[in-house]
Parts: structure tokens; C-alpha cells; sequence
């Protein structure tokens, strides 16, 4: 880092201070700004931020930031979301190799994944593994 680079981030960080902003913090990537060369060449920062004042914080007590994919350009995109969502996240399913064990296991199976005709696409698929989910774990 450049002495002048090193100089202007301390009076920024001076400035964020006096006028009394703290930084929203983030969810996602570390990095928002990348210089797009491959392998040694390659340069990743955490350039862009979200700053925000007691008063807003305060009336936004929920609000969060997240960095985006970087789609097409050097930097993410970062989103303020206001309202996030409060209801918790789908549990994962996990194939239970003690089903394997039973023989019903099997023909469960073998009628979810038919159930539903033939898997000629992706959609169709995805369908279909649900149907067994559901099948196994009921």
C-alpha cells in the first residue's frame, strides 16, 4: 500500500468517525471489488461498504447487506434489505443409509419416482425426489 493510500484511508476513517456513521457489516463474500486477472495478477478488496447513523440504525434495527454476485462487473452489488426474513431455513434432507436396510425401502421408492411419469426434464426430476423424500420420511 502507498503512503497516500494509507494516508487517505485514515482521514476517511477520521471522517466516518466525526460525523458518527459505523459500518452495516455484511452476509455474503468478503471481497466487493475484484480486478478480474487470474492466477498472481489477480487483486480482490473490500472497496464498497454500507455506513449508516445511530438514529437510522436505530430505526432500522433489522435491516441487513449483503454483497451479491458479481455478475458482468468488477464490483458485487450490495443489497439493503429492510425487512429480511424472519422464518427459519428449509432443513436440508439427507438420504438415511439405514433405509437401505429394510426391503420397504425400496418399493417406497421405486412408487414416488413412478408416481409421477417420466422424468424427461429437469423439473421433472427435481419432482420426483421430492415425491421420495416425502414418501421416505412419512
Amino acid at each position: 500500500m502507498w503512503s497516500w493510500e494509507k494516508e487517505g484511508s485514515l482521514v476517511f476513517k477520521n471522517f466516518i468517525s466525526t460525523v458518527g456513521l459505523l459500518d452495516l457489516g455484511f452476509y455474503g463474500p468478503k471481497f466487493t471489488w475484484n480486478n478480474r486477472r487470474f492466477g498472481n495478477a489477480n487483486i480482490c478488496k473490500h472497496l464498497d461498504r454500507s455506513l449508516a447513523s445511530y438514529n437510522w440504525i436505530y430505526l432500522h434495527l433489522h435491516a441487513n447487506i449483503s454483497h451479491l454476485d458479481d455478475l458482468g462487473s468488477d464490483h458485487r452489488p450490495l443489497l439493503l434489505n429492510l425487512y429480511p426474513s424472519t422464518s427459519k431455513a428449509k432443513r436440508l434432507f439427507k438420504f438415511n443409509s439405514r433405509w437401505t436396510s429394510k426391503s420397504e425401502a425400496s418399493v417406497i421408492i421405486y412408487e414416488a419416482w413412478n408416481a409421477n411419469g417420466t422424468a424427461s426434464s429437469l423439473f421433472n426430476v427435481f419432482s420426483k425426489l421430492k415425491a421420495c423424500r416425502h414418501a421416505l420420511v412419512s
